[in-house]
């Protein structure tokens, strides 16, 4: 990068100027304090973007998102294709046990809520689009 220069190197934004440290997560990491896990997981394929991460609490069975659920306004009556994506991935794929969905944007809700709008009831199996 010093002899052929990248955008980060020639630019750095804020974030790296200022020392923060990135760590690339391609599908599952985990975070842990010896108390408490925060397990993150890559979400993809959805049209929004190219992946997306999502960070679970499992104790809690609190799930993080960000741009999938907006609780800032009423849920859709019908689940985008990117709230699909999110439950087949959470619900069929990662298979976790979800209480509660907390929104970057908005407040928490439950995730049997969640899974009204995809039409699909907590717990049973879920149709392919």
């Amino acid at each position: 990068r010093t002899m052929q220069p990248d955008m980060v190197s020639l630019w750095p934004p804020t974030e790296l100027a200022e020392g923060y440290q990135y760590e690339a997560v391609r599908e599952n990491y985990v975070l842990s304090d010896n108390t408490r896990n925060l397990n993150i997981y890559y979400v993809n394929p959805l049209p929004h973007a190219d992946g997306m991460l999502i960070a679970y609490l499992p104790k809690e069975k609190l799930l993080i998102e960000a741009d999938l659920v907006d609780t800032n306004v009423p849920l859709p009556a019908v689940a985008t294709k990117d709230q699909q994506t999110f439950y087949r991935e959470v619900h069929e794929q990662l298979k976790l046990d979800v209480s509660q969905i907390v929104p970057i944007h908005g407040k928490p809700i439950p995730w049997s809520d969640f899974a009204k709008i995809v039409g699909t009831p907590r717990g049973a199996d879920s149709e392919a689009d």
